[in-house]
């Protein structure tokens, strides 16, 4: 949700975040300090700015404990024809990497998996 819908100026926001009271992971994607640290900050950063991508390679791998390896990115899969993602995930040293699919694959199934953000 956007924080403007929720009656939150940037300003505030800005504010919060210069004064330690917020941890910014990416754009428009925030943590109160002081919580617990997130388990996936660049899965979620990627997630949030991108809801309709699907984590693929090595990403989906090592979230679903099935690889050894670590992602050296947040790989995602977008619907051919989707706008192309402009993400920046800081406090991190992966970045992202997406690809394009058909809409009629055959070979890729989805699963929603809810990530605990406490």
């Amino acid at each position: 949700m956007r924080f403007w819908a929720m009656g939150i100026h940037p300003r505030t926001l800005y504010q919060l975040r210069d004064s330690w009271g917020l941890e910014q992971f990416s754009r428009g994607v925030y943590q109160l300090m002081g919580r617990r640290p997130l388990e996936y900050p660049d899965l979620i950063a990627v997630v949030k700015r991108v809801p309709n991508a699907v984590l693929y390679l090595i990403s989906a791998l090592s979230f679903h404990e099935m690889t050894t390896q670590v992602p050296h990115a947040v790989s995602i899969a977008l619907e051919k024809g989707a706008e192309q993602p402009r993400i920046a995930v800081s406090n991190s040293v992966t970045g992202s990497e997406w690809m394009l699919f058909s809409k009629r694959s055959n070979g890729i199934s989805r699963e929603s998996t809810r990530i605990c953000m406490h």
